[in-house]
């Protein structure tokens, strides 16, 4: 697979120093390998007097994972191709019957009753390709096949925590088979969970020592809920933060002193009351946090100055007293 590098230029004489999240600066010499997913890269550059430049912030997105193609049929020999990817998404699904040319998937695929094998691939955004797949097709009616149903599912293909996989043969009297990434073969006796991520299930009917055509789905599973946290800022701002590793966050909502939940977009303002915000979110896959509660105290009253206070009879003695001669002994006169 390439290697997604970070490559930073700057002006002659200037060096550029950069961190990616909340690691260390670093100078910068060479290019810079990108872990897979999403990163925060801070650049700052230093000019030759040794002037700081402004900091800038860029989000550096890398999926260097192959997307996974699937491919299965139904007894009126109707092909439905799908495909999955986890980070940067689908961009088109192709096919080709046979030597034939390769053509871009718009829907299911009629086969005639000729004896086929149709191939297929996706490619994701980011320019992955995926495994060449087979899929091989008798010719004539298909006397069963296998198909399979995943529960507990969310949006942009994923499903959720506790999702279970049904594997149903068309004839009730057949069994059916499975295996997961290429794994051994399972005899299926029941719903079963698949673990987290993208994975490529494959089954097929058994009658006998007969084998049904191998059907295949792309399924992923997002089991773990998202983490969301509530915070009071400066002018009794309060901001929601969320977030999800997988399969990423689809909604945050809040509600105020018991009210009716409003979807969270953007820093929101409360008066100087006390309020109790409870919030929660939602991931993509449709797992949902917990409510949590954020309580806000309220503003502190001012406390008005004293005010000076009035003694009438305090007023009165102050003015009557007035200045006197000294008092002095009988007979003697004052210095």
């Amino acid at each position: 697979m390439p290697v997604r590098e970070l490559t930073l230029s700057s002006q002659p004489g200037a060096s550029i120093r950069y961190r990616i999240g909340t690691g260390a600066w670093t100078t910068y010499a060479e290019p810079v390998p990108l872990a897979e997913g999403t990163s925060t890269v801070e650049l700052q550059a230093t000019a030759s007097d040794g002037a700081l430049g402004l900091a800038q912030v860029v989000t550096a997105k890398v999926d260097a994972t192959r997307p996974v193609a699937a491919a299965s049929i139904d007894q009126d020999r109707k092909v439905t191709i799908t495909a999955e990817d986890v980070l940067s998404g689908v961009s088109s699904i192709e096919y080709a019957l046979g030597d034939g040319d390769w053509q871009v998937v718009d829907g299911p695929i009629a086969l005639d009753q000729e004896a086929h094998v149709v191939t297929y691939r996706a490619t994701d955004r980011a320019g992955n390709l995926s495994e060449v797949g087979e899929l091989k097709v008798p010719g004539g009616p298909l006397d069963s096949v296998a198909t399979a149903e995943v529960s507990n599912e969310g949006k942009d293909g994923w499903h959720g925590a506790g999702a279970k996989v049904t594997l149903t043969a068309s004839d009730d009297g057949d069994a059916v088979r499975y295996r997961v990434d290429e794994g051994e073969w399972i005899d299926y006796d029941g719903p079963f969970a698949l673990d987290e991520g993208l994975t490529l299930l494959e089954f097929q009917t058994v009658k006998g020592e007969r084998l049904g055509v191998v059907g295949s789905a792309a399924v992923k599973v997002d089991a773990t809920v998202p983490t969301v946290k509530a915070s009071l800022g400066g002018d009794r701002q309060v901001t929601i933060v969320a977030s999800d590793a997988l399969s990423g966050i689809d909604a945050s909502e809040y509600r105020i002193d018991g009210d009716e939940w409003l979807p969270y977009t953007a820093p929101f303002a409360v008066d100087g009351k006390a309020h109790t915000i409870e919030y929660r979110s939602t991931d993509v896959a449709g797992n949902v946090t917990d409510v949590k509660t954020l309580e806000v105290a309220a503003v502190p009253a001012i406390k008005p100055a004293p005010k000076a206070t009035t003694c009438p009879r305090c007023q009165e003695l102050r003015g009557s007293v007035g200045l006197s001669r000294p008092r002095t002994a009988r007979g003697t006169s004052p210095a």
